[in-house]
């Protein structure tokens, strides 16, 4: 079974978004593609409903491509996360406080040493340098 999601890369000036789950995980904000949604609009539209920010979208980052176990059906899932960077216009953040419990903005090297999985490290290395380079453009 395949999975898709999408999510973003927030930065606010060079603080990035790190979102705190239900399962006291610390992440990215993302989530399903609904039918009909582009990743793209699928990314920003979680962004809004699980930190209530509608950011401005800077450029793709590629995937991530991991297995969820699905315990309602009991099977592996095969996930590809389509991410995003993005730039916040203000620091303002409000969680649904359903899926996510806090937001805050941290630093890149805070950011490293919070995040709970590997996948998300990397990709926020690859978003802090995109940023880096669209700064200098």
């Amino acid at each position: 079974m395949q999975e898709w999601s999408a999510g973003g890369i927030v930065f606010w000036g060079r603080d990035v978004l790190v979102l705190t789950n239900f399962r006291g995980d610390a992440v990215f904000p993302k989530g399903h593609l609904e039918r009909g949604e582009t990743p793209e609009q699928a990314a920003l539209r979680e962004v809004a409903e699980e930190a209530g920010i509608r950011p401005r979208l800077l450029a793709p980052l590629g995937t991530t491509e991991y297995t969820v176990f699905s315990p309602k059906d009991r099977t592996r899932h095969n996930k590809t996360v389509y991410w995003f960077l993005m730039q916040a216009d203000t620091n303002y953040i409000k969680c649904d406080g359903y899926e996510i419990i806090a937001g805050q903005y941290v630093s890149v090297e805070q950011a490293e040493r919070m995040l709970t999985y590997e996948l998300d490290r990397e990709k926020l290395v690859l978003a802090y340098e995109e940023l880096q380079r669209l700064l200098l453009d």
